[in-house]
């Protein structure tokens, strides 16, 4: 059985899709998000500390 390649890209496209067929739009932030995780440059449970970390520091203002 041929193993796909699947890049980034592709990969991103196809969780916007899937968004998309659920009506949810996605933003730039989130598309960049969403490759840093399928990079691996980015644990999941670290960027959403981080987005959370975020949105404290803006309610706060």
């Amino acid at each position: 059985m041929k193993k796909l390649n699947l890049t980034t890209e592709f990969r991103v496209a196809q969780a916007v899709g899937s968004l998309a067929i659920e009506g949810i739009r996605v933003s730039p932030e989130l598309r960049a998000n969403m490759t840093r995780v399928i990079n691996g440059e980015v644990k999941g449970e670290d960027l959403r500390r981080e987005l959370v970390e975020r949105y404290r520091q803006r309610v706060a203002i």
